[in-house]
């Protein structure tokens, strides 16, 4: 557990600047798609988008703070 938290410290410290371009690009892709379509479903979950889920990067995160 130590070392899978130290691990995980050491990418945070070094990639937080990636991370949060990938954020930025993903809200930027979110709301560029709701001002082009008035369908909300293919704003949210476009059909060309590859699906990932943010929910382990985001309990890594909160876990660290």
């Amino acid at each position: 557990m130590i070392v899978f938290t130290l691990t995980i410290s050491t990418l945070l410290r070094h990639s937080h600047h990636q991370i949060f371009i990938v954020v930025g690009y993903w809200m930027h892709h979110i709301l560029s798609s709701l001002e082009r379509r008035s369908n909300i479903f293919d704003a949210v979950w476009p059909r060309n988008f590859i699906p990932t889920s943010g929910a382990p990067v985001l309990t890594v995160i909160l876990a660290l703070v």
